[in-house]
């Protein structure tokens, strides 16, 4: 969806955060996004879009830090999503 923007390059979607890893890793934004596929999917909404980023995460994330978060997710829903 962003690199149909002309003025950004493959080259801006490729940039590793400040851990070095590509993707988003960290307890908020991982688990806010399983929630919110959870809450959509509990009502029926379609969550399609954000599984499927959820899903592309796990693929090109190496480091899944979030994994070493005890509170970061209640259950093993992190790669169940």
């Amino acid at each position: 969806l962003i690199l149909s923007d002309g003025r950004i390059s493959v080259s801006h979607a490729n940039i590793p955060g400040w851990d070095g890893s590509v993707g988003f890793g960290g307890m908020c934004f991982s688990k806010d996004i399983c929630s919110l596929i959870f809450e959509a999917n509990k009502m029926g909404i379609d969550a399609k879009f954000l599984e499927e980023i959820w899903s592309r995460n796990l693929k090109i994330r190496e480091n899944k830090d979030w994994e070493q978060i005890p509170s970061a997710f209640v259950d093993d829903t992190k790669d169940q999503l």
